[in-house]
């Protein structure tokens, strides 16, 4: 990708070298070949590989379509050498020309054609030009007709060699990827009347000075910072959660939320009934209704913007809302996404410790389980290994069999943690009848891919 400097010395090379030739440029084919495409390429820094030539429209079909990660984002339209007769005396510099002015009227259909390739692709930027003259306008300005408004116009290769810098800023790939072009037609687009009074300051400056305080408010400064300091919550949780403003929406959130928790632990609570009987009525309702309407958990996003107390509405849903004899058969998970490094590769694996670890510390008293916590979750492989492959290391040495299947622990606990993660959650749903809720908590900042990646866990 080419800086300024080395792309003025093409430039300079690529115009000289047309001029001196310009008996041979005849066609819109030869302009293309000998002035544009090389221009683009070797000056402004476009890769062949971003061009997109003739592009069929409803309307015609395109001479050129640039694209940058993916997306349309200038559009060219070639003329023939000599084709494009800008109406103005001063030729050697650029212009800044309003587009249905008579300075451009020879140009009209054209920029009218460019124009209609455009604003069917929603790419932002177009350009006339016959290699000589360059006109560079903007295809939509908010609220108003774009017509109504300037071109940058290059009227000769004098005046692109001479402001070669703005020219650079409009076109180069580097500049378009930062959006230069912006705020060079906002400079052009949205002038601002300056004001020629001269302005006079509110206070005489006999009046500026710093005030002496009072003995009262120095006192007065204490109390209000002991009293204002406990709205921030920093040392009262319950503040915050007790001084939450309840609107309409919040409150459907609450009854939505509650009204799926039941639901959801509706499906792992014990029942009254006999072994038979549930069997029964399982095979009978898949029967009926299929096994696509049972859903094995369910994903809520609550959106705002940041500041707007999703936290705290969370907190209060969970610590007040939250009917306490639903509350107490539910097993908080909360993440807090601002603690990770915002690496998309490590987002899986950051999140899993986090769950691990916050799970560990709920489930047990030391904060790590026990080997008879670890045996009971995977008692099914203890008993498998004792009836199979370690059987008769089983029935003669015990404590050999038991050290044997500690290793086979350590290679399921700390080397397959979204496989033991997965072990602690059927263990609070099976065997603890709770249901767990992961609050995955400030997402807000992060890229649409690092927030995939976060949300693959839950789904």
């Amino acid at each position: 990708m080419t800086n300024l400097e080395d792309a003025e010395q093409q430039a300079q090379k690529i115009f000289r070298e047309a001029q001196a030739n310009l008996q041979n440029i005849e066609t819109e084919e030869d302009v293309k070949i000998q002035i544009i495409n090389r221009i683009l390429n070797d000056s402004l820094g476009w890769p062949y590989s971003t061009f997109r030539a003739e592009t069929h429209h409803e309307n015609g079909y395109s001479d050129y379509i640039l694209i940058e990660n993916e997306k349309l984002v200038l559009l060219l339209e070639a003329k023939r050498t000599g084709l494009l007769d800008v109406r103005t005396a001063e030729k050697d510099k650029v212009r800044q020309l309003k587009i249905s002015g008579s300075a451009l009227k020879n140009t009209m259909p054209g920029i009218d054609q460019a124009a209609g390739y455009a604003l069917s692709n929603g790419i932002p930027i177009a350009v006339l030009t016959d290699g000589l003259v360059w006109i560079i306008f903007k295809t939509f300005v908010p609220g108003q007709n774009f017509k109504e408004k300037e071109a940058i116009v290059f009227p000769s290769v004098d005046a692109v060699l001479s402001d070669f810098s703005i020219f650079y800023d409009l076109l180069s790939r580097r500049q378009f990827g930062r959006r230069i072009y912006n705020s060079v037609f906002d400079e052009i687009h949205n002038k601002r009347l300056m004001l020629t009074q001269e302005l006079v300051a509110p206070l005489k400056e006999s009046d500026i000075g710093l005030s002496q305080k009072s003995d009262i408010a120095f006192d007065l400064d204490k109390v209000f910072s002991t009293f204002f300091s406990r709205l921030t919550g920093d040392e009262d949780e319950d503040l915050l959660i007790d001084c939450f403003v309840e609107t309409r929406e919040s409150r459907i959130a609450d009854f939505s939320l509650e009204k799926m928790t039941r639901s959801i632990l509706g499906n792992i609570s014990p029942s009254q009934k006999d072994v038979d009987s549930q069997l029964t009525d399982l095979i009978t309702s898949n029967v009926e209704v299929g096994a696509s309407s049972f859903e094995s958990g369910q994903t809520i996003f609550i959106v705002g913007p940041t500041g707007a107390g999703k936290t705290t509405f969370l907190d209060r849903f969970f610590r007040k809302t939250l009917d306490n004899s639903i509350r107490v058969k539910c097993l908080l998970i909360a993440v807090n996404c601002l603690d990770a490094t915002g690496r998309e590769e490590t987002a899986l694996s950051w999140l899993t410790e986090s769950l691990v670890s916050i799970l560990e510390k709920a489930l047990y008293n030391e904060g790590s389980p026990t080997w008879d916590d670890l045996l009971g979750l995977y008692h099914g492989e203890y008993e498998r290994r004792a009836r199979g492959v370690d059987s008769q290391l089983y029935s003669r040495d015990r404590q050999a069999f038991k050290e044997k299947f500690g290793e086979f622990l350590e290679q399921k606990v700390e080397n397959d943690r979204e496989g033991y993660l997965k072990r602690l959650l059927e263990d609070i749903v099976n065997n603890r009848k709770l249901l767990p809720v992961m609050v995955i908590d400030n997402t807000d900042e992060f890229s649409i891919d690092y927030k995939q990646r976060i949300f693959q866990i839950p789904s």
